[in-house]
């Protein structure tokens, strides 16, 4: 079993704006922006549902109303049914194209192997009844959900494509990319321990410690890790070889990760000690 840490979502090299931390816990995670020229059915920002307002009402407060929230979003993954008003048959999926895509497939990404997806957040606060960046908080890598691969599909060769699955960038994006697929979970989580009882693809609601991949007190690409991370004579996380980027702390490990690539592959058969952290720390019920 392979675990695949994946970046996704707004962050500082579309604009100032990150994902917020809402002022009770929540992680509500922000997708990019399309291109201006998507196609229409795309949903726009402001069509999307956080459970106490829309994406573009968020975006909008947070970036002092600068933000055009008519703009068509890349919900992608696509994890709550509640983001939108779905078509029936609806379920999670994950697209991936190009270079990310062909990285995945060179380390043998496949079925049963475990998408653990983070992003880019910050704390927030109510000003005067309108939402705001808390002064000073750091910008933090937090995982935010997670998708296990039950199926991989080649966008290219797909067709027809059911009604429910007509929303989804990768499916509307023309012309498609030669790598370009899409990843639809299995039912339940399982090759963890304690695991059978969630679904195979989801998120994670409230920020925990455990979530938090940054050093708060550093930068927000110095990841602190459980110590059992540290390569030694094991295959590394990709793109992570270089020996210079890891520094062992004692239980923890410090690492300089890689603005390089969306997804960083992990094999779980030479890492038991990362699986017992996604079972008790990650995964904990």
């Amino acid at each position: 079993m392979k675990i695949i840490l994946s970046r996704k979502g707004i962050d500082s090299s579309f604009s100032s704006l990150v994902s917020p931390i809402l002022p009770d816990g929540t992680l509500c995670w922000i997708p990019l922006p399309e291109r201006p020229q998507s196609s229409p059915r795309i949903p726009g920002f402001d069509e999307i549902n956080t459970g106490q307002s829309s994406m573009g009402e968020v975006l909008g407060q947070l970036s002092g109303q600068t933000f055009d929230r008519r703009r068509r979003a890349h919900l992608d993954p696509d994890l709550v049914e509640s983001h939108l008003k779905r078509v029936r048959g609806w379920k999670p999926s994950f697209g991936q194209s190009g270079s990310a895509e062909r990285h995945l497939r060179n380390n043998g990404v496949a079925e049963g192997d475990l998408f653990i997806f983070y992003g880019s957040f910050r704390q927030t606060e109510l000003v005067n009844g309108t939402l705001r960046y808390v002064r000073g908080a750091p910008s933090l890598h937090v995982i935010f959900g997670w998708l296990q691969i039950d199926q991989r599909v080649d966008v290219a060769t797909h067709e027809p494509w059911p009604e429910w699955m007509l929303t989804h960038p990768h499916v509307l994006r023309e012309p498609n990319e030669t790598l370009d697929a899409i990843y639809f979970p299995t039912p339940k989580l399982t090759g963890l321990a304690l695991s059978g009882s969630r679904p195979g693809a989801g998120t994670f609601g409230m920020l925990r410690p455990d979530l938090v991949l940054s050093d708060p007190n550093a930068s927000r690409s110095r990841w602190i890790l459980p110590g059992d991370f540290l390569p030694g004579v094991r295959p590394p996380l990709t793109y992570h070889s270089n020996e210079n980027r890891w520094d062992s702390l004692g239980d923890t490990v410090a690492l300089r990760a890689a603005s390089r690539g969306q997804e960083f592959v992990l094999d779980l058969d030479q890492y038991p000690g990362v699986k017992s952290w996604l079972e008790n720390q990650i995964f904990t019920l």
